[in-house]
C-alpha cells in the first residue's frame, strides 16, 4: 500500500501540487485545487508523493497511507472510515471512504463536554401525563422528524406552516423540524443507516413531543 515517495522536491523536479489541508498534522486528506495527472508530486508534510492516479480539482487526496477500516479525517475529524486500504496520493472519494466503525487510533480533537448536573428539584410535581409504559412526558412539542435528508425542507415548510396554523392552541408549545443530512442511498443493512433510525426514532419519543400515533 505504500507509497514510498517522499522526498522533498530538489532542482529539475516538477512543481507538486499544493492541496488545501485545513488541519495539517491531524487531517488524513487534502482537496486538490487543479486537475493533476498520475505521477504529480504532492506537497505533504514530509516531503512529496507520487499522485496514484488523476485527480480532478474539488476533490480528495490522500496526504498519508490509510489503512482499512481506519478512521478519516478532514478538519481534525473524524468524516468517514476508509473501505481499503488507501495509499498516499490516491483518490478519496464514495468508492472507498464510508460509513462504517473502527477502533479510535487518535483522541478527539473536539473539545470535552460535560454533563451538567442540574439543580436541586423544587417540586415533586409538572404539568404532564404518563405514558403506557410508566414513563413521564410533558407533550408540549410535535415533532416532523423526516427520516431521510431528501425531505428536509418539506419538513421545516410543514413545521413552520402547521406552528403558524396553531399558535397559542393551549397545552401546545409548538412545532418544530428536526431534519438531518443521512438516510438517503445507505443500505438498509449498514451501521449508519440503523443508527440513523434509532436516532430518528428516540427524537419522536422524547418526554418532550408529541408521541407518534
Amino acid at each position: 500500500m505504500a507509497n514510498d515517495r517522499r522526498d522533498p522536491l530538489g532542482p529539475g523536479t516538477a512543481a507538486a501540487a499544493r492541496p488545501l489541508v485545513p488541519r495539517p498534522g491531524l487531517d488524513d486528506i487534502g482537496m486538490l485545487l487543479g486537475d493533476i495527472s498520475r505521477g504529480t508530486p504532492i506537497e505533504v508534510a514530509d516531503g512529496t508523493v507520487s499522485a496514484v492516479e488523476d485527480i480532478t480539482a474539488g476533490h480528495k487526496v490522500a496526504l498519508r497511507d490509510i489503512p482499512k477500516g481506519a478512521p478519516v479525517r478532514k478538519y481534525g475529524e473524524i468524516i468517514g472510515v476508509a473501505l481499503a486500504d488507501i495509499p498516499a496520493g490516491r483518490h478519496v472519494h464514495v468508492h472507498n471512504l464510508g460509513i462504517g466503525r473502527w477502533e479510535e487510533a487518535r483522541p478527539s480533537t473536539s473539545p470535552t463536554r460535560t454533563q451538567p448536573t442540574g439543580a436541586a428539584p423544587t417540586r415533586d410535581h409538572f404539568l404532564g401525563y404518563s405514558r403506557v409504559d410508566g414513563r413521564a412526558a410533558t407533550r408540549n412539542y410535535i415533532d416532523v422528524v423526516p427520516t431521510v435528508n431528501c425531505s428536509a425542507t418539506v419538513a421545516r415548510m410543514i413545521a413552520r406552516r402547521v406552528d403558524d396554523l396553531h399558535k397559542g392552541t393551549r397545552g401546545l408549545d409548538g412545532i418544530i423540524a428536526l431534519p438531518h443530512d443521512l438516510g438517503c442511498g445507505m443500505g438498509k443493512a449498514l451501521w449508519g443507516t440503523t443508527s440513523c433510525g434509532g436516532l430518528c426514532a428516540g427524537t419522536s419519543d422524547m418526554p418532550t413531543s408529541q408521541r407518534p400515533s
